[in-house]
């Protein structure tokens, strides 16, 4: 069973003599309790900017939770267009809906060890969606990071993004999820909706609208 890890926190690298790195991250697993991982001081194995460590929480001593990172830059850079962010009352509920234009970019990591025959999965990294109003309020920047998957069965495909994105404006967190739904067959390009509330009664979402930028 996959499980959705998220965090944020450092990594340092650098050194005099020999090089040493160092990686601490604060970090939720599943729906447990977020708890801080840290390598401590080691030394580096390979030439940044890739990456090989392993953090811990208890020091790799006694019991212990170990995650070990390999890493490189394989992103693909994605800009959005004709995309558009949503906010009122859907179906069945009976209020205005404001629909702003958005801009912004994104990146795409394949995760291969996620990967199977019918399946290709994704980390959505570096979000940066701005909303473009002609008249107040003003602008809404919104930054995350999430999964996008893609599922083929025979003539069929659906796919699926999950977001977990920050309103920068507000300082207020949302989690945006398709569900799986029918697309993906256009991939790079991708064309899906994603809402917090599952498009009913008061919700935000976002019509996304993205391709490679380069």
């Amino acid at each position: 069973m996959d499980t959705r890890v998220t965090g944020s926190g450092t990594y340092r690298v650098g050194g005099e003599v020999a090089l040493q790195q160092q990686m601490k991250l604060t970090l939720t697993i599943g729906n447990e309790r977020a708890q801080t991982f840290d390598s401590g001081l080691v030394g580096v194995e390979g030439s940044f900017p890739e990456i090989d460590i392993a953090m811990s929480m208890n020091g790799m001593s006694c019991f212990d939770t170990v995650i070990d990172i390999r890493s490189k830059p394989v992103s693909t850079p994605y800009a959005l267009s004709a995309s558009t962010y949503d906010e009122g009352c859907f179906a069945p509920c009976l209020c205005p809906i404001r629909e702003w234009p958005v801009a912004g970019s994104l990146d795409l990591v394949p995760l291969p060890n996620a990967a199977t025959p019918i399946r290709e999965e994704f980390a959505v990294v570096d979000v940066v969606w701005t909303t473009i109003s002609t008249s107040p309020p003003p602008d809404r920047q919104f930054t995350g990071f999430g999964t996008y998957q893609i599922v083929r069965k025979e003539s069929t495909s659906q796919h699926r993004m999950v977001l977990d994105l920050t309103e920068v404006n507000s300082g207020a967190a949302y989690r945006f999820d398709s569900g799986a739904v029918a697309g993906g067959g256009e991939f790079p390009r991708i064309d899906i909706d994603i809402a917090v509330n599952g498009f009913a009664c008061f919700d935000r979402a976002f019509s996304l609208h993205a391709a490679p930028s380069q």
